[in-house]
């Protein structure tokens, strides 16, 4: 390609966010260091760069490259809070959460889904309601938010408390196949069968199809 046409950030910046994906750092620094010879610089391609770093679990990197980023928006914010998350900084996520709302600034949904997800895995409850308070203060299940909201709904299964679970599966205002399956999941890992079957009922009733593998996860619940 080099030999033919001169190579665009938006090239780059595709190519370094598949690098990312599979982890190759090797490869991914070569073309960081292209980027630079060649001058190629834009949010967008810092962006992707943080990204590929965080991923590869190179924070310093990230961290430099987020300073480097002048005018942030909700990707660049999210692209340096997921790698805190997928590298088990947790803490530093829950900083960087306060610094976004500090700034005066809107997390979206993925931003919330992130930290959600930490959440859910640690089983750390009390950071989990903070951010379900900010999506219902905030309007956000006004709008079809379903995968936040399935993120919260299992995050209080995790952390063992079904009956907010149900509240907020009932405030889901689209409900996919995964919402159903992971409360229908909820109750039967915490023995509420009847509860379970309810559901499964209801899948039926609202007509939704359910793929072999939640026709499996029914069965169990069964």
């Amino acid at each position: 390609m080099q030999s033919e046409v001169a190579i665009s950030i938006e090239t780059v910046s595709l190519v370094i966010s598949v690098f990312g994906k599979s982890g190759n750092v090797v490869e991914g620094k070569k073309l960081h260091g292209f980027a630079i010879k060649a001058r190629l610089c834009d949010d967008v391609l810092l962006t992707s760069l943080l990204d590929f770093y965080a991923k590869c679990g190179e924070l310093g990197n990230a961290a430099q490259l987020f300073s480097d980023i002048p005018h942030r928006n909700n990707i660049t914010w999210n692209a340096k809070i997921s790698g805190f998350v997928q590298n088990g900084h947790i803490n530093e996520a829950i900083e960087l959460f306060r610094q976004i709302e500090a700034a005066g600034l809107e997390p979206d949904a993925v931003i919330l889904r992130s930290l959600v997800d930490a959440y859910s895995n640690l089983g750390v409850l009390q950071w989990g309601k903070v951010i379900h308070g900010y999506v219902i203060r905030n309007f956000l299940y006004k709008d079809d938010n379903t995968l936040l909201e399935t993120s919260i709904l299992n995050r209080n299964i995790r952390c063992g408390n079904i009956s907010s679970a149900r509240e907020c599966f009932n405030r889901t205002l689209v409900r996919d196949i995964v919402t159903w399956t992971s409360m229908i999941e909820g109750y039967a890992i915490h023995g509420l069968g009847y509860e379970a079957l309810n559901l499964i009922d209801q899948v039926v009733e609202n007509g939704i199809s359910p793929n072999s593998v939640h026709l499996f996860k029914f069965i169990i619940c069964l």
